[in-house]
């Protein structure tokens, strides 16, 4: 049986943290193993949005697409009765704190807990979110009732799990944007070394319930206009969100083996850190990116050779894709080794986005628990919808394989390495490294998980009569005022008949320094536009101003496929009269 000391932890070494409890909720899965089924099924979960999901988006002009997400079913039922909380209380809260409250109860009976066992101990708690999508809907309905500070504050998502489970650690809600859940992680290793806390509850979630985020993402160009976007891929263009939650029971390693808890997969080392001022503030930095990678390693006392697979960020966006693959191949050392520990000798790297979409705040955790079955199962799962690398991918002659195919990854001899990798919009970035548990067939005497309990969950929504079970408080008319979203240019005058090629040239650099904030001068004909710092909101802004002087409805994606002046001055001055414009 491995314990403790068998496995090389000597007393006090606790820099090791086991994984012993996990649980989540995604779009077509309920559990972590429907999840893990999901994945290696290879199943796309991307749809239209309902109406009633993002009340106050408006999309009456041609050049916004219809929202397009991965959703769960349902999230206005919550077992409030199971949890002691009144239905006006429930009715306030944040969908986000409910569905954390109960996948947290699943991964503690994942661990093989009595939640009633842990109260009075210092266990911490560690939350990641970001955004306020149900205070939003509130604020549209004009319904704040007493029960609105505790049911929106993001403080509480964090804090109402201690509460309820009468938990004496750390109590913390994080929000470093779509890194938030990782980064809670990171933080709650730490504190479990430092001592701060013998357990943690670490989770993160993001649902969609009103148009207003929706609409900024929209604005800001980061979202997909066909809602086919696979990161990494040569036809990604822009993310396409998610609803999901997650949460992990984490320990130190050695208590673990001794308390006969079941490991799941053991955090081996982790890493934060930002982009500091690098070329924009949301724009991510793949030096950064390495620098992180190199940090993690250095605290798992690992080489970048070991690493057999990467579940990457993949956001899908023409800024975000290459800065991180960039930041893998230089972090993990990769022209420097001949061969990976992955199949086939190779760095596999994959993304849960396309599956589940991309669930921001909780993207960390749920691509951790991807990681967790891989190492479980043994298989690296495929990425569905993946057809051709990215031409701005610099991957040739490299042993790194994008999963576009599923692979068999099996035990060997060498303990398999698995990272995670975030990153936030506004450059706050985590990785973490996972190693593979001990052999369950080596810990005969430890605990295993019964039946999750099945929560019966009710309709509580803003607006609903109290106990009411039908969805007419999720359908109720949404008050004023709505969200108009604004096209880029929509009405923007006919273009003025032949210009100059050099005239052209001209009013294409003269945007792209205005909005970069240099000069002119220092802009060169064929510098590349990534290069320069300019990310998807930028483009946006670059393509408004193009579209004032120049005249016509282009979006943000025509500095993607032309990204120098000199090749988007060529094709502005052959492009269709009505280039950009949606059919």
């Amino acid at each position: 049986m491995v314990t403790a000391r068998s496995y090389g932890i000597r007393a006090g070494d606790e820099r090791e943290i086991a994984v012993i409890g996990v649980a989540c909720r995604t779009s077509g899965a309920d559990t972590v193993e429907d999840f893990w089924d999901l994945l290696d099924r290879g199943e796309r979960r991307i749809a239209p949005v309902p109406t009633v999901r993002v009340p106050g988006y408006e999309t009456t002009v041609d050049e916004v697409p219809a929202p397009m997400a991965a959703l769960i079913d349902r999230p206005e039922r919550f077992d409030a009765d199971f949890f002691g909380i009144k239905p006006t209380a429930a009715a306030a809260m944040d969908p986000q704190q409910r569905a954390l409250l109960e996948s947290s109860w699943h991964a503690l009976e994942s661990a093989a807990l009595a939640p009633a066992s842990l109260a009075g101990e210092p266990v911490g708690v560690f939350a990641g979110v970001s955004s306020y999508d149900y205070r939003e809907l509130a604020l549209r309905r004009n319904q704040v009732s007493s029960h609105t500070l505790a049911g929106s504050l993001h403080a509480f998502l964090a804090n109402r799990l201690s509460f309820h489970y009468d938990l004496r650690g750390p109590s913390v809600t994080v929000d470093t944007a779509c890194s938030s859940g990782l980064t809670a992680l990171a933080l709650a290793v730490m504190a479990l070394r430092a001592g701060q806390c013998s357990m943690a509850l670490v989770g993160a979630a993001n649902i969609i319930c009103d148009g207003f985020y929706h609409a900024t993402l929209q604005q800001a160009g980061v979202l997909s206009s066909t809602g086919r976007s696979v990161g990494f891929d040569a036809a990604a263009d822009g993310y396409v969100r998610g609803d999901g939650v997650g949460c992990v029971v984490l320990k130190p390693l050695g208590a673990a083996l001794d308390d006969g808890d079941p490991v799941h997969a053991v955090i081996a080392g982790v890493g934060m850190n930002h982009d500091g001022r690098s070329a924009t503030l949301t724009a991510p930095s793949a030096q950064a990116q390495a620098s992180l990678i190199r940090g993690a390693l250095a605290d798992a006392g690992v080489p970048g050779s070991a690493i057999g697979y990467l579940e990457a960020h993949g956001t899908g966006t023409e800024a975000g894709d290459p800065a991180e693959i960039a930041g893998i191949v230089d972090g993990l050392g990769l022209r420097d080794h001949g061969s990976m520990a992955g199949p086939e000798g190779r760095l596999w790297v994959g993304t849960v986005k396309a599956n589940v979409g991309h669930t921001e705040s909780a993207a960390g955790i749920l691509g951790l628990l991807k990681g967790v079955g891989v190492l479980r199962r043994g298989r690296i799962p495929r990425m569905p919808g993946f057809t051709a690398v990215s031409p701005t991918l610099e991957t040739d002659g490299l042993p790194l394989q994008l999963a576009g195919r599923d692979a068999n990854w099996p035990r060997s001899d060498a303990p398999r390495l698995v990272g995670v990798n975030c990153f936030g919009f506004g450059g706050a970035n985590a990785h973490v490294i996972l190693r593979e548990p001990p052999d369950p067939a080596s810990r005969p005497g430890s605990r295993t998980a019964g039946t999750p309990h099945r929560f019966e969950g009710r309709s509580h929504w803003l607006g609903q009569a109290p106990g009411l079970d039908h969805d007419s408080g999720l359908m109720t008319r949404d008050a004023q005022p709505r969200v108009t979203l604004t096209p880029v240019d929509h009405a923007m005058p006919a273009p003025v008949a032949g210009p100059e090629p050099a005239e052209v040239l001209a009013a294409v650099k003269e945007a792209v320094a205005t909005v970069l904030m240099i000069p002119v001068d220092d802009l060169g004909d064929d510098d590349r536009f990534h290069d320069l710092g300019l990310d998807s909101i930028l483009a946006v802004e670059c393509v408004q101003k193009l579209n004032k002087r120049l005249g016509g409805t282009r979006r943000s994606e025509v500095l993607h496929r032309f990204p120098s002046s000199r090749l988007l001055a060529e094709h502005l001055l052959t492009e269709p009269a009505d280039e950009g414009q949606r059919p």
